[in-house]
């Protein structure tokens, strides 16, 4: 509940990082530091596996990338259903359904989303000239007003997983280890 707070709160919260220029690249405390923190704090603990929480980003990050348009003006949009979906499935592969799963959604939709969407749409020069226009601008990673693409998807993500993964277990053949639900 705190974290949830912490990122409504914070999604009003950009920190300036880099100056470019007239123009300022800023990081959005609900909608990038507070999910990275979260996403350290479970692999940190071994809440989920780092290996698969990197390969989760990774496969996330691609599809984010490929998904994401960016638009002079009002920033980098993408389908608000594109990165919940990839980071659940990835978050069910590499878990193999098992309860580990919606863990590592979050961290793939999350992390994978702000390096995709944002980092690697903001490291093009071309992309980076089309959004800052004329006038000084402020481009922020993660930020997107108070239902950020990253909060949501860190939500939709593990809600995914966690109930797709939960209907796998109670048909068998899946996660034998945790005996059954």
């Amino acid at each position: 509940m705190l974290v949830t707070a912490g990122a409504l709160v914070g999604s009003l919260i950009d920190i300036p990082l880099i100056p470019v220029g007239e123009d300022v690249i800023a990081v959005n405390v609900g909608g990038a530091v507070i999910p990275l923190f979260v996403t350290i704090e479970m692999v940190g603990r071994g809440r989920v596996s780092r290996p698969k929480s990197l390969t989760a980003v990774g496969i996330v990050a691609v599809v984010a990338y490929a998904a994401a348009t960016p638009v002079p003006g009002l920033g980098i949009t993408m389908p608000f259903y594109v990165a919940p979906l990839a980071g659940a499935v990835t978050g069910l592969l590499l878990a193999r359904g098992c309860r580990a799963a919606p863990g590592i959604a979050y961290a793939g939709g999350t992390m994978g989303t702000l390096l995709g969407a944002d980092i690697f749409n903001l490291a093009d020069p071309e992309v980076f000239s089309a959004l800052t226009g004329d006038g000084p601008t402020v481009l922020t990673i993660g930020g997107a007003g108070i239902f950020d693409g990253i909060f949501v998807t860190g939500i939709l993500a593990v809600i995914l997983a966690a109930y797709a993964g939960r209907g796998l277990r109670k048909k068998g053949g899946v996660c034998p280890q945790e005996g059954g639900e």
